[in-house]
Parts: structure tokens; C-alpha cells; sequence
């Protein structure tokens, strides 16, 4: 299954809470755990793109996005 509603709206809420309490590191492990079950999840691509950026990992970032 390319999308599941409920997956995405706990790793978005994960995600948000973690950023919040700038838990980048947490982020980005949430964000590949999401990509090794769907590798194809164009929104964990975007959120761990962001949060390297906010890691200030522009490298890793930018070849993310």
C-alpha cells in the first residue's frame, strides 16, 4: 500500500512532537524507519529533508529533497 491515512497521521503527529522539542536526531530515525516499510512515502522524504535541515545538515538535506 502506497499511502495509509492512519500511518501517515502518527508519524506526522511523531514528527511534530519531536521537532517541537528539537529531537532532530529522533526525527530523521522515525522518518528512515518509515522509508525502509515504503520506500516509495514522498512525505517522509519531505519530513526528513526538513529535519535535517533544522539540524543544520544542509548537505543531507539537500540530497534528500
Amino acid at each position: 500500500m502506497l499511502f495509509d491515512k492512519k500511518t501517515f497521521e502518527e508519524a506526522r503527529d511523531a514528527y511534530l512532537k519531536n521537532v517541537d522539542l528539537k529531537k532532530y536526531d529522533d526525527v530523521v530515525n522515525l522518518c528512515k524507519s518509515k522509508l525502509k516499510n515504503n520506500p516509495y512515502d514522498i512525505n517522509s522524504y519531505g519530513m526528513l529533508g526538513t529535519a535535517y535541515y533544522m539540524a543544520n545538515k544542509t548537505d543531507s538535506a539537500f540530497s534528500v529533497w
